[in-house]
């Protein structure tokens, strides 16, 4: 038995639902360039300040207390 099938175009949503790939193609396409720009935007700049001030604090802090 050989699977003489053609390969579908299709995913299967969350709850089973089938959805094609060209229709949904330029709603993705627009979504993942809106995440990539909100994580290189703002996120990882965000995320970068956060972790640079904690550890000076924590050196500052250490200073103070520790001597």
């Amino acid at each position: 038995m050989s699977n003489d099938r053609e390969p579908t175009t299709t995913l299967d949503g969350p709850h089973g639902a089938s959805r094609d790939l060209a229709r949904d193609t330029p709603h993705r396409a627009r979504r993942e360039l809106a995440t990539f720009l909100f994580l290189c935007v703002v996120l990882f700049p965000a995320l970068s300040i956060a972790l640079i001030g904690s550890y000076g604090l924590a050196v500052w802090l250490s200073h103070a207390f520790g001597g």
